[in-house]
């Protein structure tokens, strides 16, 4: 099926599924846009940035996106939203791709990366896509089966899944 993948070296990686980053700064323009896997890169020359108390993963595919732009960082507007989340701290450098409807694999797939945008091989893909349908699943779960709250309604107010 080719799914498209993209290295990100650490901490960045962890910056999109933990912290809301949605820019990928390159020197590159890509006319791709679609699906977009993102691989954490192996490297670990970046130890110095490392956040503190963080379980950092290397060399494994950690989630999916979707690239619907690719930009010079001087055109991506001053506080982009993305997702939510404020991108001005992510925005540098010469280009920014820009991702959207990222999600946190459950579990890593270790992988061999590569420059550039490049295909996964079949068999990663395959795995990839079991963990990102259970993601889903979790989340749609999660969405459908709110917590409970712990404290009755105000008086003559009903709340749902709270007793009457």
């Amino acid at each position: 099926m080719n799914a498209k993948a993209l290295t990100i070296q650490q901490p960045h990686a962890w910056e999109m599924t933990d912290r809301g980053k949605r820019l990928e700064n390159r020197t590159w323009f890509t006319s791709y846009r679609g699906e977009l896997w993102i691989h954490a890169g192996k490297s670990r020359e970046r130890a110095d940035r490392f956040p503190d108390g963080v379980d950092l993963v290397f060399g494994a595919v950690v989630a999916h996106a979707d690239l619907f732009d690719c930009q010079e960082a001087q055109f991506v507007e001053k506080h982009a939203v993305i997702d939510g989340f404020d991108q001005e701290e992510f925005r540098e450098g010469r280009v920014c791709l820009m991702l959207m409807e990222l999600v946190k694999l459950p579990e890593s797939v270790p992988c061999r990366g590569a420059q550039g945008i490049f295909n996964l091989p079949p068999d990663v893909e395959a795995e990839c896509r079991r963990q990102l349908d259970m993601a889903k699943r979790k989340a749609k779960k999660t969405k459908t089966n709110p917590p409970k709250s712990e404290t009755p309604p105000p008086a003559g107010e009903t709340q749902p899944g709270y007793p009457d």
